[in-house]
């Protein structure tokens, strides 16, 4: 799973939206994609310590086994989710 904390007044989250919508496609069935606005819960973000965003979690088999901050390119994000699927 990926876990995508974001915010409506981040521009490099709008800008990482279409990329993970488009990963979203590509891994249907292999990893479950997520988004968490941390303005409507800030209980959430508190609790995984976001600090920036986008801030992005993958989680395999329950437990966070990546994070990354900010807008990474494409191909780094699949290389992640790959080690994911």
């Amino acid at each position: 799973m990926l876990v995508d904390f974001t915010a409506l007044w981040c521009g490099h989250c709008r800008k990482l939206e279409p990329v993970l919508d488009e990963l979203a496609q590509s891994f249907t069935g292999k990893v479950k994609f997520a988004k968490v606005n941390v303005d409507n819960s800030p209980k959430t973000a508190s609790r995984h310590a976001i600090r920036g965003v986008p801030a992005l979690f993958f989680y395999k088999n329950g437990k966070v086994v990546d994070q990354a901050v900010g807008a990474l390119p494409k191909g780094e994000l699949e290389r992640r989710l790959k080690a994911l699927a």
